[in-house]
């Protein structure tokens, strides 16, 4: 152990004789990685190393010593007891203590050996040491170096860290043992003086680095360190100098910068700093806006970039986004393809010969696709300067096709402004003048209110045509859609399908178009709705409330739901639709009957009802087979049994049913009403294409994560083209889980190859954390949550919607100046409107008494009659008490 001391010439040269001599032998026969190393000697008592990348670089430049690394994981595994190596591989030793466990080394093990290191510092020199350097430091230093000095005595760094970090793979420990300074860009930084205060983003092995410079100089000088910083955007360049030895030791709080960056424009000076360029890419994927960004290091205290160089850096970000988006959207309809012929095999393949004659085999299978603008629309009153439409595949969930319409350009802005300075009338300016140099942002001549339908022929001949080529694209991308699954509020689906049948005229007829069943039942309610809102005598207490509304859709839905079921399994049942078509028709027509029976259901008729759709036929049924059971030759009929339990039957459903046993009075004719605003949308032609319940769900979720990087569409973005690179950076990584993989190459465009522990550990967390919430929603316990949440949330909208301190337009009249006269108001007595009844001489509606002729009325006569005998004929009295006589 003493020759340890002795032979010792440097400090790779101590841990090399430390690690093959004094370790004990259960872990000199293992393999080793330098994260083991580093925790086994943090254990043992050796304080020196607080990262493994140092260890590790110590390790390879002592050749002269015999280690066996292997590259296993593209990690360097050491032994170094060359000739009793209990395993022969790493793998083998993985494997074999997985179950049994690593051996750990003792507390404290190599400073109770009793060693006295000449490089090497323990836990009992630490303290002492440490103390010695931070006071050479401190007295000739500024206050920055001599914390730096000392923070190896577990010190408080003055500098702020930053927490996305791993670490660094900075040389500069090499350099200063081979008296070399790390360069740094010779440009001209803006100095921090002494005087300043602030913060900065720096790695977490920063003050090793400082450390190790302090130390390194006072071996060779006895100078005193000035520090001198600049800043350089997020980051600060640190330079200790010595004025006596004229020596140098430059640090910088980020990484080094990287050797190329693809995406950044070839220029003189130094490259983007990867410290800046990570910075400006996290916010940009956090939807953090410039603006925001420097506003928040600002109030933080934070050094920052310039607006001007952050844009830059935002530029680049956008050059990365698109292409890697463009190769991820490539990708997708390439799994599009592949899934189609992994499903259906050749059953949905089309031939077709284009122009030069080559034979294409084009592939069909159902998208989805919807369009919205980047301002929130009311009523369907759409508004802004931008569209977006997107196309996912049914079969992958994934975006394929993305289409960005903009009509404004903030450069033709400029130009605008400039010519109106020039005394140029308006009316007068035409598009030759507002010509101007860089990119335009304008790509489109049709407005957010317009540009679904252009948009969506745009893209069906995108997924077959290559622009680039304007031929055919190859089998594998070409995508023809045989389903086309939208929301409905544009033709758009009509121009899709007929742009694809006239590019490839042997698909046409073949492609159909279905509802999206969430719209389907949305246009059903707000059809009620409007009926109620229109109609006075449909509106109120007992009718077409919004919970007897929802009530209603939820019922029809309920009943497509189940006929969708069967569809599926009688099209699974038959290859051919002919064999089908009898049983289909018996289901569809038990359908069409149960939804046509729901209103009347709703108002107390249930003679159309099912056993499935109803509470009381059920009861009905129960009572009507308990009573057969009990008597067996009883000779009452079903109807006599059912009105004896009639009162046990309406108690039970006050009690279980919806509503409490109330139901709607409606007569026949507001029924009828009523029920040709759901059979008008849903008859014997359409319920087959609803019932299949297509979604386009995909295509909502899809706007609400661009609504997040538009701050819930509260951001313009019609300036530039930020809004187009927003939605291709959504297209690309929604619904893909290797989403943090797309991240990364859009990284390694920008030039970012710095790797973050702390940043992979969160990205894990964070995607743990999605996962349990997306199985969460699932779960029934969160389904019935938000179902009785939903119906509170409709019992609170009634309930607000008669209170009077409600919202509404001109309520606070103008002539009304609101002053204060301390003088009581009477209360005028309340009015109630009479509901205006049909009058029984004229059959009209109208107040006060009937101003026509007294008309003989029959029907009337017979109802007085009827109701002096209680409400029976005396033909039915006789009846019933000989029934019950009997």
């Amino acid at each position: 152990m003493a020759s340890i001391v002795q032979t010792s010439k440097c400090e790779g040269d101590e841990l090399v004789l430390l690690l093959t001599h004094c370790l004990p032998p259960d872990l000199a026969k293992l393999w080793h990685r330098t994260d083991d190393m580093l925790d086994m000697l943090r254990a043992g008592g050796i304080t020196s190393y607080t990262n493994s990348k140092r260890i590790g670089n110590l390790l390879r430049t002592q050749k002269r010593v015999i280690l066996k690394p292997n590259n296993t994981n593209k990690k360097s595994w050491f032994c170094f007891n060359e000739d009793g190596k209990e395993y022969d591989v790493p793998v083998q030793q993985r494997d074999a203590l997985r179950e049994k466990g690593r051996p750990q080394i003792e507390t404290n093990y190599f400073t109770k050996l009793g060693i006295t290191f000449k490089f090497m510092k323990t836990s009992t020199s630490q303290t002492t040491t440490n103390a010695t350097a931070a006071t050479a430091v401190s007295s000739t230093t500024p206050p920055t170096v001599a914390a730096a000095a000392a923070a190896a005595a577990n010190t408080t760094p003055p500098v702020a860290t930053a927490t996305n970090t791993k670490t660094a793979t900075a040389n500069m420990n090499n350099n200063n043992n081979n008296n070399k300074t790390t360069p740094i860009n010779k440009s001209s930084r803006p100095t921090i003086s002494s005087e300043e205060t602030g913060l900065f983003f720096a790695r977490l092995d920063i003050i090793d680095d400082l450390v190790k410079a302090a130390e390194d100089h006072k071996t060779i000088c006895n100078g005193s360190l000035r520090k001198i910083q600049k800043k350089c955007g997020f980051e600060v360049l640190i330079e200790l100098h010595c004025d006596l030895c004229h020596k140098s030791y430059h640090v910088r709080s980020g990484p080094e910068p990287a050797k190329e960056s693809p995406m950044e424009t070839p220029r003189r000076g130094p490259k983007t700093n990867q410290l800046n360029m990570m910075t400006a890419s996290a916010a940009h994927k956090a939807a953090i806006p410039v603006a925001h960004m420097l506003e928040l290091c600002h109030e933080v205290g934070c050094v920052s970039p310039s607006e001007k160089g952050l844009f830059k850096m935002m530029d680049q970000r956008k050059g990365a986004v698109r292409k890697v988006a463009e190769e991820v959207l490539l990708e997708n309809r390439k799994e599009h393809v592949a899934m189609v012929k992994e499903k259906f095999g050749n059953k949905q393949t089309i031939q077709h010969k284009d122009k030069d004659g080559k034979i294409h085999n084009i592939c069909h299978g159902a998208v989805c696709a919807d369009g919205a603008g980047d301002k929130r629309a009311y009523n369907h009153i759409i508004t802004g300067s931008q569209h977006s439409t997107v196309v996912f595949s049914m079969l992958t969930g994934r975006v394929i096709a993305v289409r960005h319409d903009q009509v404004s350009c903030g450069l033709c802005d400029r130009r605008m402004t400039t010519l109106l300075q020039e005394n140029k009338r308006a009316d007068e300016i035409t598009t030759e003048d507002l010509k101007h140099n860089g990119t335009c942002a304008r790509n489109s001549k049709y407005s957010p209110a317009v540009a679904e339908e252009y948009a969506l022929e745009r893209i069906a001949e995108y997924l077959l045509i290559d622009p680039e080529t304007g031929k055919l694209r190859p089998d594998d991308e070409a995508i023809l859609v045989d389903c086309f699954v939208s929301d409905g509020d544009t033709k758009g689906a009509t121009r899709f399908i007929a742009t694809q049948a006239r590019l490839v005229k042997e698909f046409d007829g073949k492609a159909i178009y279905l509802p999206d069943i969430g719209h389907f039942i949305k246009c059903i309610s707000n059809a009620l709705h409007s009926l109620a809102s229109k109609h006075s005598d449909l509106r109120g207490v007992a009718l077409l409330e919004p919970a007897r509304i929802k009530s209603i859709t939820s019922d029809v839905t309920k009943i497509l739901k189940a006929y969708g079921k069967e569809f599926k399994q009688l099209k699974a049942k038959y290859d051919n639709d002919d064999d089908m078509k009898p049983e289909l028709d018996v289901r569809r027509a038990s359908a069409l009957k149960r939804i046509n029976a729901i209103v009347p259901h709703h108002c107390m008729d249930h003679s159309g009802c099912s056993v499935e759709d109803c509470f009381v036929i059920k009861r009905r049924r129960e009572h009507i087979n308990s009573h057969r059971v009990i008597d067996k030759d009883s000779e009452l009929t079903d109807e006599q049994i059912i009105e004896l339990h009639t009162d046990a039957i309406a108690k039970l459903h006050a009690e279980n049913g919806r509503f409490r046993g109330k139901h709607m009075s409606m007569g026949k004719e507001g029924q009828q009403v009523v029920m040709h605003e759901i059979t008008k949308r849903l008859d014997f032609n359409s319920i087959d294409r609803v019932a299949t319940l297509s979604s386009s769900n995909r295509c909502e979720n899809y706007f609400g994560v661009v609504a997040k990087y538009t701050h819930g569409k509260r951001l313009y973005y019609g300036r530039s083209d930020t809004f187009e690179c927003i939605q291709l950076y959504v297209a690309a990584t929604i619904n893909n889980k290797n989403a943090a993989g797309i991240e990364d190459r859009m990284r390694k465009l920008n030039g970012i190859s710095y790797q973050s522990s702390v940043r992979d550990t969160a990205i894990a967390k964070d995607t743990e954390i999605k996962e349990y919430h997306k199985k969460n929603k699932k779960s029934v316990e969160v389904i019935e949550r938000r179902k009785a949440s939903k119906i509170a949330t409709t019992k609170k909208t009634v309930k607000n919607s008669t209170n009077s301190a409600r919202h509404k337009t001109d309520k606070q009249s103008p002539t009304d100046d609101c002053k204060s006269n301390n003088v009581p108001k009477k209360k005028k007595p309340a009015t109630t409107k009479k509901r205006k009844k049909q009058c029984v001489n004229c059959k009209t509606f109208h107040d006060g008494p009937c101003q026509e002729p007294c008309y003989d009325n029959e029907a009337a006569k017979k109802k007085k009659q009827k109701k002096k005998n209680g409400g029976r004929s005396i033909e039915e009295l006789v009846a019933m008490a000989n029934m019950y006589a009997s």
